[in-house]
């Protein structure tokens, strides 16, 4: 009888530690197209630096807008410092066509990974004309209600995704 629930014990153990490391591995940089519906595999063909991230500590959704209402977005892995703006991997979007916002929430979709972890990052496209009221500061207007206006952008944007 012992040595039942010794092995009961064992194989429930294999199986829960299969069950976490199968969890963790969803996040960890790797993506499986058998696992994608077929939209995120169709985005992986035309987005492939968006997929496989590792998303562990978070992902962040860069934004710019090109007009008063059409949006593109990029997606890069999470950081503290909220990217160096002259870095080769920030660069990159500047000529970068992205994301519209369904394509974005798809491929958002393929990771296993809480709201809270993805991160709204606005950013000024140097190819765009169009600057968005997160960027412009009125005359008089104080900090509090400078970060009031552009936090209300970033849950408007984070609406728009999720």
């Amino acid at each position: 009888m012992k040595r039942i629930k010794r092995t009961f014990s064992l194989m429930l153990g294999m199986v829960l530690i299969s069950c976490v490391f199968s969890a963790c591995s969803r996040n960890t940089g790797e993506t499986d197209p058998q696992e994608l519906s077929y939209e995120q595999n169709t985005l992986l063909k035309a987005f492939p630096e968006y997929f496989g991230l590792d998303a562990s500590d978070g992902l962040d959704v860069v934004v710019w807008q090109m007009s008063e209402s059409v949006y593109s977005f990029g997606l890069l892995e999470h950081s503290d410092n909220h990217r160096d703006w002259l870095s080769d991997e920030f660069m990159k979007f500047c000529g970068a066509i992205g994301t519209n916002t369904e394509q974005m929430k798809t491929i958002l979709s393929s990771y296993t990974i809480n709201e809270e972890k993805v991160y709204i990052v606005p950013w000024q496209n140097p190819v765009s004309s169009y600057i968005s009221e997160y960027w412009s500061i009125m005359e008089g207007e104080d900090d509090s209600s400078v970060k009031s206006r552009r936090q209300a952008y970033i849950d408007n944007i984070r609406k728009l995704l999720f």
